[in-house]
């Protein structure tokens, strides 16, 4: 079986680099159309179903159970060129050409634990509340944590029809604050009570080049989705909001 890869570059940085963020070893599930994977840090309060979008000529899906994503990336920055094609025979993955040879060896089915939830669920929550992040917001966030140094919360809520957030923890007396504008519209319902999450969220997007990701909120549940999108990947983070 040929598992084939349009843009190299993207498969890296945009699908396997975010796994392998939140998770060390992965099921990669091979579609006709596309490429995804769902996962979930070890605590579970991070969960993400990435898509990258991928013509290959299958008619059942098939799974490749990744025992080290970041050893995989290390291999497949050795190509050169951004197509390329990788032969999937029985336990193992190989590429070929006239300079790279490569075999990677996969684990069997069921050794890697794969998340019980399901992303078709989660998309049927009642999101009321969406806006959307630009990645120069986030970096921003990420330099005023460096001065709330005693904190890895965030809070967002909306005020005078604009998202905001803080970084601050209210469950503790004297700790310094910082707080910006996120969003300057949104909509669906307003967020009254500010809704606590845990800050690596911020920290794992601000690491990926877009331009905008959208947030959708399920204010009764307190799920958060953040959703970025191009035309060769999507890549969906989900959290849940934290206590005070």
């Amino acid at each position: 079986m040929i598992v084939k890869i349009q843009n190299k570059h993207d498969f890296v940085s945009k699908f396997l680099s975010p796994i392998s963020k939140i998770n060390e070893n992965a099921v990669i599930k091979i579609h006709g159309d596309k490429i995804t994977s769902l996962i979930t840090t070890n605590d579970e309060t991070l969960i993400l179903y990435v898509v990258y979008y991928s013509n290959n000529d299958l008619s059942e899906v098939k799974d490749l159970n990744i025992p080290d994503v970041n050893r995989l990336i290390k291999v497949l920055n050795c190509i050169d060129g951004d197509t390329m094609d990788m032969t999937l025979d029985s336990n193992k993955l190989i590429y070929t050409s006239d300079n790279i040879n490569f075999k990677y060896h996969l684990l069997e089915d069921g050794i890697i634990t794969t998340p019980s939830i399901s992303f078709d669920k989660i998309k049927k929550l009642n999101f009321s509340t969406s806006f959307k992040i630009r990645s120069v917001d986030i970096i921003n966030i990420i330099k005023g944590s460096t001065f709330t140094v005693d904190t890895d919360k965030i809070y967002l809520y909306t005020k005078d029809s604009k998202v905001h957030c803080e970084l601050t923890d209210r469950q503790k007396h004297n700790i310094d604050s910082f707080s910006q504008t996120i969003s300057n519209e949104y909509k669906g319902s307003s967020i009254v009570d500010p809704i606590p999450l845990n800050f690596e969220i911020m920290r794992l997007i601000s690491g990926l080049r877009f331009d905008e990701c959208t947030v959708s909120l399920d204010p009764e549940k307190k799920v958060l989705l953040f959703t970025i999108t191009t035309p060769t990947h999507t890549l969906n983070f989900v959290t849940v909001g934290l206590v005070g």
